[in-house]
């Protein structure tokens, strides 16, 4: 008897979208929850020392697309000694002398999103600078992940650092505001900045093969000499002037220059940008006065105008 000749059928391609991974479906379905984060939230990055105590709330949030988790935790939060800008060490007994340590377990039970701890602050101590807080949250379950933030003490307003608060372009040049009145020798030095030129990234045909991509990849960071800073105390700001006409199409990036990481001194090496108290700029880098902004046609930068606050 023949043997029957047995074909197997073809597969068909399915044109349906693939479907999500069982893990995310479940997830969403609402059994295990998700990686929780404990953020935390302060009135400002500047407390008084004369407040009494810094108020913090610490909020539960759950990542999104996993399910809110229901039942009770305990995390650990701590208050203590933390860093100066730019990464300087503060001076000895900061913790104790102007503000009491916290070191504390705090449970958030079930459904509770929000809790409030409070961290002692002598008012009475002679603060004559910034004391430095850190403010960090521990957990020792997978799932909960802290963070962690930085607050400074101060005794009054003049102590608060500066900040650039604004970046935009203007007739004539680039205009940089900061958030308080600034040393004019500082401000006005063009050796205290770097302006670099990034061309639009829409290329006309020309620009896809051959000489004009080689030239396109070549010109993608153009430093733009500086002729002249010129500050106005009355609006906090300076007007930074190239030294040729800037153009509109691409984005400028306005930073500190490499030469401020530099320990070699020089008549042309840069120095922080500091204000009238001789504070330096806090921009949050690694070392004071160190900073990067990049604008563009239609998007000036801007922040928030830093304020020192009772601690409530």
């Amino acid at each position: 008897m023949p043997h029957a000749l047995r074909v197997s059928p073809k597969p068909r391609r399915s044109i349906a979208p693939a479907a999500e991974p069982l893990e995310r479906r479940t997830l969403l379905s609402g059994s295990p929850p998700g990686k929780e984060t404990i953020a935390i939230q302060v009135p400002s990055a500047y407390i008084s020392q004369h407040a009494s105590q810094l108020d913090v709330t610490l909020v539960r949030t759950t990542a999104a697309g996993h399910a809110r988790a229901t039942r009770p935790i305990t995390i650990n939060f701590n208050a203590g000694s933390g860093l100066l800008p730019g990464g300087a060490q503060p001076g000895p007994s900061v913790a104790g002398q102007y503000f009491t340590p916290v070191n504390e377990s705090v449970t958030f039970p079930a459904g509770v999103t929000t809790l409030a701890v409070a961290v002692p602050i002598n008012s009475g101590a002679a603060n004559a600078g910034l004391v430095p807080i850190e403010l960090d949250v521990t957990s020792s379950a997978h799932q909960v992940k802290g963070s962690s933030t930085t607050v400074y003490l101060a005794n009054s307003a003049a102590a608060v650092p500066p900040s650039i608060i604004g970046v935009q372009r203007v007739a004539g040049g680039i205009a940089v505001k900061f958030s308080k009145p600034m040393a004019p020798a500082s401000v006005e030095n063009i050796h205290n900045y770097a302006v670099k030129f990034s061309p639009t990234q829409k290329y006309s045909l020309e620009n896809l093969n051959g000489v004009g991509l080689i030239e396109t990849l070549t010109q993608m960071k153009q430093p733009i000499p500086l002729r002249r800073a010129t500050y106005d105390p009355a609006t906090d700001t300076v007007l930074l002037v190239a030294q040729e006409e800037l153009g509109s199409a691409g984005s400028y990036q306005i930073m500190s220059p490499v030469s401020l990481l530099m320990k070699r001194g020089g008549p042309r090496k840069a120095q922080p940008l500091t204000d009238i108290e001789g504070n330096g700029l806090d921009q949050g880098g690694n070392v004071v006065g160190e900073f990067s902004i990049t604008i563009s046609k239609g998007k000036p930068y801007s922040a928030a105008q830093p304020v020192l606050s009772d601690g409530t």
